[in-house]
């Protein structure tokens, strides 16, 4: 018997869940010697990781000439690429979830001024962001100045043990 090579996209509309991903600061970078960091020509710090329920997406701080130029997230081993209509709907969800807001801090910054609170600084310049529907999550990051996907999302299931 002959396979079928017949496809079909079929247009549902489902409610689909969207929340901020939460971010686990290293005690490390809350406690950083600020003075040396100022001193550094060029560091690249571990400041923490967003949590998404398959992997630990580490965060890191790109330092310069005592300035946080850039923070640098790893990807998920298991990643998936975003699908470019997943565009549309993570800034929609960045604006409903307020990520989106006048005055947003913004790199490069002072090292004093992005370690006094990191994890602000880091929700600030990534968002990641869960989107569910039909028990199934995936955890897209995008940089907020861009408000492009990252390019990479991990999927989670939302049942215990499917993930």
């Amino acid at each position: 018997m002959a396979e079928s090579s017949k496809s079909v996209t079929i247009h549902q509309r489902v409610p689909i869940q969207v929340s901020l991903a939460g971010f686990k600061t290293f005690d490390s970078a809350r406690y950083a010697d600020i003075e040396r960091l100022k001193a550094v020509k060029q560091a690249r710090i571990e400041v923490g990781y967003f949590e998404t329920g398959c992997c630990k997406r580490l965060v890191h701080a790109v330092v310069k000439k005592g300035m946080v130029t850039k923070l640098d997230l790893e990807r998920c081993k298991h990643g998936v690429a975003a699908p470019p209509e997943f565009s549309e709907l993570v800034q929609k969800a960045a604006k409903q979830l307020g990520l989106r807001k006048a005055g947003a801090k913004k790199l490069p910054m002072p090292v004093e001024s992005a370690f006094a609170d990191i994890e602000a600084l880091t929700i600030h310049v990534w968002g990641c962001i869960s989107i569910c529907a039909f028990g199934y999550c995936l955890l897209c990051c995008y940089d907020i100045g861009v408000g492009k996907p990252w390019g990479m999302c991990a999927i989670r299931s939302t049942e215990v043990g499917l993930a």
